[in-house]
């Protein structure tokens, strides 16, 4: 079981467990290095259980640690919280995950969140952006974990994971200990509602007074808001490049969904350019064709009428009487489900693939 599926399971930070399994780890390799030594030796050894006692008590004993003040606008530490929540898709009923990102600035502690159904690349510089925004201006640093969306080599950091993040694990334990219960208890059909949600809760929070001194986050972020880098005029956008082949539906496949391109294009192939919320299809000359939102979920369709020819039914060799006369080689009952996936979508060009994938 991985770090991920513990930490879900239990409700605890992905870095927490994933710290606990290092260092249980790194105990069970300095015994069996000790064990070695000592049978080399002929000497006696102590078995794994007292010598971890022995190994933590000397830990404990020789722990020292520093406080470091958090300086005004200086960073904004980020992270995954441990605990995920559950969405039905409306469309197809299947449960998806949201994952929930955490940012804070240490100085105020002021708090952004936000569930994310995808935590790739192009999704977590949104997220960062979404922060950035929220906090209303950019720190001179950005401290995150050695997750892969941000870091290629770790060559800063001595240890697996910064050591110097504990504003944003104690935020999301605050969060996880307190209103994400109330969020576990609902049942969700969208992120933006999820979303909705959270931000609603995540506001009170930051305006509830601290307990251990005076004002609340919201006063002393509108202190740190003044020392903050000013916002670039627009965001970073992440792009995605690839070439496809336009099929004879009149659609080329993205990332698991596909999207109508003119009829002039059939069989040709164009080029395609992604950023986590559009999808733009260029001729390989340069020429812009068409822009679509980007899809949702798998298997996604975007289609647009004015891409299909008029006489589409009878123009490839994909087509409906095409699909019911192979099927009808078959059987009585693979041409009653080709004539239900024909009748399946607001196109009907739409359901090809899924006719050809029933026939082979």
């Amino acid at each position: 079981m991985s770090g991920s599926e513990i930490a879900r399971q239990i409700g605890a930070s992905i870095s927490g467990v994933n710290n606990f399994l290092r260092a249980f780890k790194k105990c069970e390799d300095l015994w069996n290095c000790y064990k070695k030594k000592c049978e080399e030796e002929g000497a006696r050894f102590y078995q794994y259980s007292q010598y971890c006692e022995f190994y933590n008590r000397w830990c404990e004993e020789n722990y020292e640690t520093a406080h470091f003040n958090a300086v005004i606008a200086q960073k904004m530490e980020v992270d995954f919280a441990g605990q995920t929540f559950s969405m039905t898709d409306p469309l197809t009923g299947e449960i998806l995950t949201i994952v929930v990102f955490v940012a804070i600035l240490p100085y105020s502690q002021y708090i952004y969140a936000e569930g994310m159904l995808s935590t790739k690349e192009p999704q977590w510089i949104d997220a960062n952006n979404h922060a950035l925004d929220y906090f209303g201006g950019v720190p001179a640093l950005v401290v995150c974990d050695n997750c892969k969306q941000a870091v290629i080599v770790n060559q800063d950091w001595i240890e697996p994971e910064p050591k110097f993040k504990s504003y944003v694990e104690n935020a999301t334990g605050i969060l996880e200990k307190g209103f994400f219960h109330k969020l576990e208890e609902r049942q969700y059909f969208s992120l933006e509602q999820f979303n909705k949600d959270l931000w609603k809760e995540l506001d009170a929070l930051n305006k509830k007074p601290f307990k251990k001194k005076e004002h609340n986050r919201s006063y002393y972020w509108e202190e740190e808001k003044l020392e903050l880098m000013t916002l670039p005029t627009m965001h970073y956008e992440y792009m995605e490049r690839k070439t496809a082949k336009v099929s004879s539906d009149f659609h080329v496949r993205f990332d698991n969904a596909y999207y109508s391109v003119d009829k002039s294009f059939l069989h040709k192939t164009v080029s395609i350019k992604a950023s986590s919320a559009v999808v733009r299809i260029y001729s390989l000359a340069g020429v812009f064709l068409c822009e679509w939102p980007r899809a949702t979920r798998k298997g996604q369709w975007s289609t647009n009428p004015e891409h299909l020819p008029d006489n589409y039914k009878g123009f490839t060799q994909w087509n409906g009487p095409c699909f019911i006369q192979k099927a009808q080689f078959i059987g009585k009952n693979t041409e009653t489900v080709i004539r239900t996936i024909l009748q399946s979508r607001q196109y009907e060009v739409q359901t090809y693939r899924m006719c050809l994938g029933r026939l082979h």
